[in-house]
C-alpha cells in the first residue's frame, strides 16, 4: 500500500493551541518567579486548579476601577457595566491564566486598530494572540512563536493602569480657566508653573504613581482620584492615545517583517548607518507604525492629531520617568539607562518629531508639537519638584523592585548626544492609505 509523504500541515485549531501554549508557559513562569502581585498569583494559582475566579479577583477588579474613575463617582452602574463587559470578552480569553480585566481592556482596543487596518496599505502577515505579564517594562513585546499562523504580542500588566494615571497626572497640571461662555485649560506656561506651585498635590500623585510601579509593582498600588470634568477629558483623550499606540506598536512589529529575520540578518543590517545597536532602526519603524494607527483611530472618533499626538509623546515621557525614578532609587543619581533591544525614550520623541509629515497639514503639525513642547516642560517642572524626594528615598533605603534593573551599557550611553543632535530619518513608512 503506497504511503502518503505528503508534508502535514497543522489544522487551524492546532496552531492556536500551540500559540495559547506558549503564552500559559510565559505566565507560569512569571509566575514561579513571583513576578505577580499577590492578588494576581491567588488568580494564576487558582486557574491551574480548574477554579474560576474568586472574591479576590473581583477585590483587585474594584481597585482597577477605583482608580480609572475615582472612588467619588464609583457607581453601582459603572461597576455592573464594567463587569458585563469582561464578562462578554471573557468567552474568548486564550489563556488560563489572563487577567479577564485587561484582555477585555486589550480586546476592546485591537478592535479599533483592526478597523483602522482594514483599509491600511499594510497589516499582519499572521494572526495574533494577546496576553499580559509582568515584564519590567512600560511597553510590550511581539514575539515569534514558530508558528506559521500566529505571532504572540504581550502587554505589562501594569502598563495601561499606568497610562491611566500617567494621563490624569499631566492633564490635572493644566490649570482650569472659566469665563461666562466656556471652561478650558490654560497652556501659557508660565500660568501652569504657578500653578503646579501653588498645588503640589499634583507632583505628589505623580510620585505616588511612579513609587506604586517601580516599589510596589504595580501603579494601581497609587491612590486612586478624580479630576475635575474638563481635565478628566482631556485625560480620557491621552489615555486612549497612549494605550492605542502601545498595541499599535507591537502589531507595527508583527506587520513590518519585523519578527521573520534572523539575529544575523539584524546584527548586519540594523544600525548600521547610524552607528545604532541593533534593532533601534525597527522600534523607530515600529513607533512611527503605531503613531499613525493610533492617531487614525482616535481621528475616526473625532480628535484632531494635534491634539492627540501629545499622547504619544507622552507614553515617552512616562518610560523616561520610569527610568530616571529606577535609576535615583537604585544608584543615588540619574544615569542612562540604554540597552540594545530598545532606544531610550528621548530619542524616540526626537526620531518621531522627525517623521510627523504623515499628518499632511503643516498647521496640525506645528500645533502639535507646540503642545508637546509644553508637556515636555510640565514633565520637567514635576521631575524636579520629584527629584529631592526620590533622593532622599534611595538615602533612607528605598529600592525599585528587582524586574526593574537592567544592565547599564556606558559604551552605547556614549553614542547618544550625536545621535540626538542628528536623529536618524527615515523613508516612506506611512501605512494609511493616501
Amino acid at each position: 500500500m503506497p504511503v502518503d509523504d505528503t508534508p502535514q500541515t497543522k489544522s487551524p485549531d492546532a496552531s492556536r493551541a500551540e500559540a495559547v501554549a506558549v503564552l500559559e508557559t510565559l505566565q507560569l513562569e512569571a509566575f514561579d518567579r513571583g513576578e505577580f502581585s499577590e492578588g494576581e498569583a491567588r488568580r494564576i494559582q487558582d486557574a491551574r486548579e480548574g477554579k474560576a475566579p474568586d472574591q479576590a479577583f473581583f477585590d483587585q477588579f474594584l481597585q482597577h476601577m477605583g482608580n480609572a474613575f475615582g472612588t467619588a463617582e464609583f457607581t453601582a452602574q459603572v461597576v455592573k457595566d464594567a463587569l458585563q463587559n469582561i464578562n462578554v470578552t471573557a468567552k474568548e480569553i486564550e489563556s488560563r491564566f489572563e487577567d479577564p480585566t485587561w484582555f477585555s481592556l486589550m480586546k476592546f482596543l485591537a478592535t479599533r486598530i483592526d478597523t483602522i487596518l482594514e483599509d491600511a496599505t499594510k497589516k499582519p502577515s499572521r494572526k495574533i494572540i494577546f496576553g499580559t505579564l509582568p515584564t519590567g517594562q512600560v511597553n510590550g513585546a511581539a514575539i515569534d512563536i514558530n508558528n506559521k499562523d500566529y505571532y504572540l504580542i504581550v502587554i505589562d500588566n501594569g502598563v495601561m493602569g499606568f497610562a491611566n494615571m500617567l494621563a490624569k497626572a499631566i492633564a490635572s497640571s493644566f490649570p482650569v480657566l472659566s469665563d461666562k461662555d466656556e471652561i478650558r485649560l490654560s497652556s501659557e506656561i508660565g500660568e501652569i508653573k504657578r500653578y503646579l506651585d501653588e498645588n503640589p498635590k499634583v507632583s505628589m500623585r505623580l510620585l505616588d504613581l511612579l513609587c506604586a510601579y517601580v516599589i510596589v509593582g504595580h501603579p494601581h498600588a497609587s491612590e486612586p482620584y478624580l479630576p475635575p470634568p474638563p481635565t478628566m477629558r482631556f485625560a480620557e483623550i491621552y489615555r486612549d492615545t497612549m494605550e492605542l499606540f502601545v498595541l499599535s506598536h507591537e502589531y507595527g512589529h508583527c506587520t513590518l517583517d519585523h519578527l521573520c529575520q534572523s539575529e544575523k540578518a539584524e546584527s548586519e543590517a540594523d544600525g548600521q548607518e547610524a552607528g545604532l545597536p541593533p534593532r533601534w532602526l525597527k522600534e523607530f519603524e515600529a513607533d512611527d507604525f503605531g503613531t499613525q494607527v493610533a492617531l487614525a483611530a482616535m481621528a475616526a472618533q473625532g480628535f484632531d492629531m494635534s491634539l492627540t499626538y501629545a499622547g504619544v509623546e507622552m507614553i515617552f515621557h512616562g518610560f523616561e520617568l520610569i527610568e530616571r525614578t529606577v535609576s535615583v532609587l537604585q544608584l543615588g543619581e540619574v544615569r542612562r539607562n540604554i540597552v540594545d533591544s530598545h532606544p531610550p525614550a528621548e530619542l524616540r520623541r526626537a526620531v518621531l518629531r522627525d517623521r510627523t509629515s504623515f499628518m499632511q497639514n503643516a498647521e496640525r503639525e506645528a500645533a502639535a508639537k507646540q503642545l508637546v513642547q509644553i508637556v515636555n516642560d510640565i514633565v520637567e517642572i514635576h521631575w524636579q519638584k520629584m527629584y529631592p524626594i526620590l533622593l532622599k528615598m534611595h538615602s533612607d533605603g528605598m529600592r525599585p523592585r528587582p524586574r526593574w534593573v537592567e544592565t547599564y551599557h556606558p559604551e552605547v550611553a556614549k553614542l547618544l548626544e550625536p545621535i540626538l543632535a542628528n536623529p536618524p530619518g527615515g523613508g516612506d513608512s506611512s501605512v494609511m492609505p493616501a
